[in-house]
């Protein structure tokens, strides 16, 4: 469903990815693993179309989108929470749902700390609180794919839980999702595959412990 060939890029001359090729199946769910700098968000935001590709080449359901607005892409069944969550701090929990034009009850019967601060300013919430909102998007657009970038940073072990949960539930129903994290364990527990990436390439697939954790195969 996602596919990356041979992508490079970058910032001006600053090249990021260096040759990243990944494929992530229908149906199937992702974690791609790595520390700070390694250009996982650079990633991201190549997938997302916010960011070109100098070169190789990227499908989604096997179309080339290396092209593709944004909006093209989320019209094509893209879903994308980036880091920090980009929800509407000035506006309530319930005007940020409406304008994700879908079912708030959808939300609010798999988040009822959201139905409790409806009426709340977004930005005034907890940081766990705020990945909720910014996680109902996947619950309200029916997403075909899903990527979600550092979608535990900063969080209290309980809220990365229940927000996993609606990973494996979305996984279930056959989204196809690339999770983004720095965190190993909980990301890996619900993935079909892991990948590890490192100074803007994949360092390794399956060998997690020798690449990821310092060990030796």
């Amino acid at each position: 469903m996602i596919d990356l060939t041979d992508v490079h890029a970058g910032y001006g001359r600053i090249e990021v990815l260096r040759g990243v090729s990944l494929s992530v199946p229908r149906g199937t769910v992702t974690a791609l693993l790595g520390p700070n700098g390694a250009g996982k968000s650079t990633l991201v935001k190549v997938l997302s179309g916010q960011l070109r590709a100098t070169s190789g080449h990227v499908h989604l359901g096997g179309v080339h989108v290396n092209d593709a607005a944004p909006d093209e892409l989320a019209r094509a069944g893209l879903c994308t929470i980036p880091e920090g969550r980009a929800i509407f701090p000035n506006l309530t929990v319930a005007e940020n749902l409406r304008l994700m034009r879908g079912d708030p009850e959808v939300v609010y019967s798999r988040f009822p700390k959201l139905r409790v601060r409806h009426k709340q300013l977004a930005g005034s919430m907890s940081g766990g609180e705020q990945q909720m909102l910014a996680f109902s998007r996947a619950l309200l657009t029916d997403p075909a794919v899903l990527v979600v970038d550092e979608l535990s940073m900063g969080l209290a072990p309980v809220i990365v839980a229940e927000l996993y949960e609606v990973v494996r539930e979305l996984a279930e129903s056959g989204v196809t999702m690339l999770i983004v994290e720095q965190f190993a364990e909980t990301a890996s527990s619900v993935a079909d595959q892991v990948v590890v990436m490192a100074h803007g390439e994949i360092a390794a697939g399956d060998d997690l412990a020798s690449v990821y954790f310092g060990g030796t195969s």
